[in-house]
């Protein structure tokens, strides 16, 4: 059962996104610390989730982007989370969220680069999404595992990738802004689960913007924790 959802949401199909933003160093600092900053916050409502059990809802403002944040208590692993969102090769094995291809460009260090493309029924009305993003995973010194994503100037990086997508999806949308996070903090035998997604909605229905509160964020924070599980906890 649903209980409340925030009025304005980002894009329902940015549900598995990971990045790193085309600003300057300091610039994404700034925004990641403030997008992960306890502050600001405001409590928009929850929802009741079969694998999850309560998901709470919030929104903030950062950098003029309206973000989403799903908080729960599950038993599973830090280590063993960030894992899973770091398989981007095996996406597709462990993500609902509709992926039609999956490709790790770099891995240097803890950080990646790497496309996704979400198919999106032509019923919709909508266009299919595809990202093109930088993340990076720390360790905090209690155990919490973070792994941020924001957009990069993957066009320069990767111009023979960016030929391949005008030409074989030209009406796909790239979604901008397009930055966020997973952050797992060890509670107990497991974790409090927090998943932040920043990105605009474009021309996105109304109806399909409840689905990313209600139904889509608690879907992709749930096919983490899923996957987790298969893997040993």
């Amino acid at each position: 059962m649903v209980r409340g959802y925030p009025r304005a949401m980002p894009s329902p199909f940015s549900s598995v996104v990971f990045a790193l933003a085309l600003v300057t160093p300091r610039a994404d600092a700034a925004k990641l610390d403030d997008l992960l900053a306890p502050t600001g916050w405001e409590v928009a409502g929850d929802a009741e989730h079969k694998v999850l059990g309560d998901v709470v809802l919030e929104t903030k403002d950062v950098a003029g982007v309206k973000c989403l944040k799903g908080t729960a208590s599950v038993d599973t692993k830090p280590a063993t989370m960030v894992a899973v969102v770091e398989d981007v090769d095996g996406a597709m094995g462990w993500s609902t969220a509709g992926l039609i291809a999956t490709r790790k460009l770099a891995d240097r260090n803890g950080t990646l680069e790497y496309y996704q493309h979400l198919g999106i029924p032509d019923w919709t009305g909508a266009a299919d999404r595809y990202w093109v993003l930088r993340s990076q995973t720390s360790t905090r010194a209690d155990g919490t595992k973070v792994f941020t994503w924001d957009r990069f100037d993957w066009r320069a990086a990767y111009p023979d990738l960016a030929t391949e997508l005008d030409r074989d999806y030209p009406k796909a949308i790239e979604p901008e802004p397009n930055f966020g996070a997973w952050v797992f903090v060890p509670q107990g035998g497991g974790a409090r689960l927090e998943y932040y997604l920043c990105t605009a909605s474009g021309k996105i229905p109304y109806w399909l913007q409840k689905a990313a509160a209600t139904k889509t964020l608690p879907g992709a924070m749930a096919d983490v924790v899923v996957e987790a599980r298969k893997r040993g906890n």
